[in-house]
């Protein structure tokens, strides 16, 4: 039987929002609680908290501050460390030889700092792509849909780890993958039937145990 799993990076493997809220400390110096993070728009309630601090800073340029300044800047984005137990867990399942994907909305000119961060955390971004759908490793301005519909048309099974309900919800009613979405503050609206909702290290367990 054969099983491919399928992740996001941002929100799932790269805590990149923890990185964004050190940058607002080091910029700032306004203390933003990572529970408070409770939309994927992340610069409204990063902002809220900043007004109640007394630094008042308009959300259009927060956001692209931290576009511009954090998450497409190298030397920050480096700086984003790996949730422990997913990074163990799929490590684990590339280094056993089996099919490992990943999959962002990153746009195709942040390849080099998307894969330098993949690289530098141990993951092999050069194996023979052919059992994955587009072929590589590693898929920009992903269209995350088209990608679990093909990768359900090659494999036994298909395993899609996704932190955005508004990329996780077609995949989970449109495709037969199965759907995992880390727990975060910014993803407890409700989840379709066929998407599941789990903490980081219970899709760990999951993945060791396929």
């Amino acid at each position: 039987m054969s099983t491919i799993v399928i992740s996001d990076i941002d929100g799932v493997l790269c805590d990149s929002v923890g990185g964004a809220l050190r940058w607002v400390w080091d910029r700032y110096r306004v203390i933003v609680p990572y529970a408070r993070i409770t939309r994927y728009e992340m610069e409204f309630p990063i902002s809220a908290v900043m007004r109640e601090a007394g630094v008042a800073v308009d959300p259009a340029r927060l956001a692209e501050e931290l576009t511009t300044l954090c998450w497409r800047n190298p030397a920050h984005y480096h700086l984003s460390r790996p949730d422990f137990d997913l990074w163990q867990a799929l490590q684990g399942w590339q280094n056993s030889g089996r099919p490992l994907q990943f999959a962002t909305r990153r746009e195709p000119h942040l390849r080099h700092v998307t894969a330098g961060w993949l690289v530098d955390h141990g993951f092999d971004l050069d194996r023979d792509g052919q059992n994955l759908p587009g072929g590589e490793p590693l898929v920009m301005s992903a269209d995350k849909l088209e990608l679990a519909q093909r990768a359900c048309a090659s494999h036994d099974r298909v395993v899609f780890i996704e932190d955005a309900l508004h990329y996780a919800a077609p995949v989970a009613t449109q495709s037969e993958a199965e759907v995992w979405v880390p727990e975060q503050p910014w993803n407890q609206a409700p989840l379709s039937d066929r998407a599941s909702r789990l903490k980081s290290d219970e899709i760990a367990r999951r993945l060791r145990n396929l």
